[in-house]
């Protein structure tokens, strides 16, 4: 027997009233964090909490996020085509970058839940 739910779909594209619409059908794959090791979910960046370097914590959350995704139909905004291209896989802490901030929002947040549960 597997673990439960080893992915975690995030929709942005209004069928989820959790999450803002993006578009039509913008999605995106996660592995699920509460199943991974917290190593897998370091990145070697130090955080301190009592003076944050937001710099460093989105380059955190880029490099986490791309290491999360399996799959995903997203692009870049700046794609002059209609429609625009989807990224390929695999995701880069490149292209996360240049997504909109509440995507990589909404997947830091699950990673953050994995490493800190209440």
């Amino acid at each position: 027997m597997a673990y439960l739910n080893r992915t975690i779909r995030l929709a942005f594209d209004g069928t989820d009233d959790s999450m803002p619409k993006l578009g039509d059908d913008i999605w995106v794959v996660i592995r699920n964090p509460m199943l991974m090791p917290g190593s897998a979910l370091s990145t070697g960046i130090e955080i301190d909490p009592n003076n944050v370097d937001m710099a460093r914590a989105l380059q955190h959350s880029q490099i986490m996020a791309a290491r999360l995704i399996e799959s995903w139909n997203v692009y870049n905004p700046d794609d002059p085509n209609d429609p625009p291209t989807p990224y390929p896989l695999p995701a880069t802490p490149e292209m996360v970058a240049t997504l909109p901030v509440v995507i990589v929002n909404k997947i830091a947040e699950l990673a953050g839940q994995a490493l800190n549960p209440q």
